[in-house]
């Protein structure tokens, strides 16, 4: 693939080494979204700190249960730096 055709990127933050990743990601310009995850605030944190900037489709791969609070979904809503899709 010619460099520079990934636009838009979505990543699971849960995984170790996500952080550095997003960073790499986000420095060669692409955007990074949370998507698929099933993360916790202080990782949605240091995604957001890495460059995120997007929730993917937010909620709709969601467990069928998921606690009042906290939960991924109120974590990444409350955080003005992310827009959701």
């Amino acid at each position: 693939m010619p460099r520079g055709q990934i636009r838009i990127l979505t990543v699971s933050p849960e995984y170790p080494g996500s952080a550095e990743f997003i960073a790499r990601v986000t420095a060669a310009g692409v955007l990074v979204a949370i998507g698929h995850a099933n993360v916790h605030a202080a990782q949605i944190q240091e995604a957001v700190a890495a460059g995120a900037r997007m929730s993917t489709h937010l909620g709709n791969g969601a467990h069928a249960v998921v606690p009042r609070h906290p939960n991924y979904i109120w974590d990444q809503l409350a955080d003005d730096r992310l827009v959701a899709s």
